[in-house]
């Protein structure tokens, strides 16, 4: 009795899990098409600044009146650093379509291969109603029982999920927030104490870092967010990984003052802070969920066992 009980909590995660996995499936797929034009998008903007360069390069209209003004070099400098920022976002879109085709073939081939969970369920309840044809209230309560557990159970693995996903958000956004507030030390040291070579260095290292760890915690918060969907939540309100990263393109820029890089940097650790506070949050909600979802399970499982007058545990 307890293994048709057991088959009919399976055929209710496996139903549960189907139907999370289709409506994600749905979610990647309009990822892609958003991440496709984006992509699209970017590499017409590049377009434009590679011609803007060209102009400025070759014996242009462009050229002769920026000799004229005679700030050419500037100009220069400046449109070289928009390209070059130019090609930084191309690259990362297409880093994030490709993550993002990858994830939606993952999720479409789970669900190629997973069993049909509404054969499962037949099965198990055929298998279940066999074992207690001589009492079909008591089978019908205990199928009742076996198919909340199951969905229980789905729903407190979805649930861990979501936690581990939000806590590696919040790792590498404390990483990123940490080599920011050194970045804008020595972004202070540059700009008020006379600086060097080697702050300036030191300070571009650390914002280098600092987007890198941006960029993984903006993979990290898209995981979240689709396992927070899973569970019925909305995902983090904060500032989207673009918010996150503006300015951050800065030591492209040869031109820009060291005031308006610092100022630039306390944008950047505004965002992360936001970004922070707001996932700390959502991983309180999921920790809550939790503990009430296991509270339920255990209450399933005693009520189970009174049922079928196994001893208490």
């Amino acid at each position: 009795m307890r293994r048709a009980d057991e088959a009919i909590a399976e055929a209710a995660r496996a139903a549960h899990e189907h139907a999370t996995a289709t409506a994600r499936l749905g979610s990647l797929e309009r990822e892609v098409a958003r991440l496709t034009e984006l992509v699209s998008s970017r590499r017409a903007g590049l377009a434009q600044e590679e011609q803007d360069v060209a102009r400025l390069e070759s014996y242009s209209l462009a050229r002769i009146a920026s000799a004229l003004r005679g700030n050419r070099d500037a100009d220069l400098d400046r449109e070289r650093a928009e390209a070059q920022a130019a090609q930084y976002a191309v690259a990362d879109a297409e880093r994030a379509l490709a993550r993002a085709r990858q994830d939606e073939a993952s999720c479409r081939a789970d669900l190629d291969g997973a069993p049909s969970p509404k054969a499962l369920m037949a099965q198990a309840v055929a298998a279940k109603e066999a074992a207690l044809s001589a009492d079909p209230v008591t089978a019908a309560r205990l199928s009742d029982l076996a198919a909340r557990r199951g969905v229980l159970a789905a729903q407190l693995r979805e649930l861990d999920e979501a936690a581990a996903a939000g806590a590696q958000a919040r790792a590498d956004l404390d990483r990123a927030a940490g080599l920011l507030d050194s970045a804008d030390t020595w972004s202070t040291y540059d700009t008020f104490l006379g600086g060097g070579l080697i702050s300036s260095v030191v300070k571009h290292d650390r914002l280098d870092q600092a987007a890198a760890f941006i960029r993984t915690a903006g993979e990290a918060l898209a995981r979240f967010s689709r396992e927070l969907a899973d569970v019925d939540l909305e995902g983090p309100a904060g500032p989207e990984v673009s918010d996150l990263l503006r300015g951050m393109d800065i030591w492209f820029d040869n031109v820009i003052s060291d005031l308006m890089v610092r100022s630039r940097i306390k944008d950047s650790s505004h965002a992360v802070a936001v970004a922070l506070t707001e996932t700390g949050r959502l991983l309180g909600v999921v920790a809550e969920r939790s503990t009430q979802a296991r509270q339920r399970a255990e209450d399933l499982e005693q009520e189970y066992r009174d049922l079928v007058g196994a001893p208490r545990s």
